[in-house]
């Protein structure tokens, strides 16, 4: 890699490491790269699509009526939550994975 001005052994390995990632985990990285380094990021608004809103305003409604989910369901949802966690997590497995066997040490 060649760099403008130097840069350290870690940053180098960091961007390194960072070029495997989903592009969307690339650009929060950079983000935080450049916040840190003193360059002000624009503010990102979060805002619910319309079926979220629809579904949320849904859920209060139940709730106002007491309709809850039985226990079978919520065990249910936490088992594809659980699932969905597991999914997610093998990205930065293999990430490990790969850095492992690509690591050259830092100094």
């Amino acid at each position: 890699m060649c760099y403008g001005a130097a840069v350290t052994k870690l940053f180098e390995h960091a961007v390194d490491v960072a070029r495997v990632l989903p592009p969307e985990v690339q650009d929060d990285l950079a983000r935080v790269v450049l916040e840190l380094a003193g360059e002000d990021q624009p503010v990102v608004e979060l805002t619910p699509a319309e079926e979220e809103e629809a579904s949320f305003e849904g859920s209060l409604a139940q709730a106002d009526c007491r309709e809850f989910a039985t226990d079978e369901e919520v065990r249910v949802c936490l088992g594809e939550a659980r699932a969905l966690k597991l999914q997610y997590s093998r990205p930065m497995d293999r990430l490990k994975s790969a850095s492992a066997r690509n690591a050259h040490p830092v100094r």
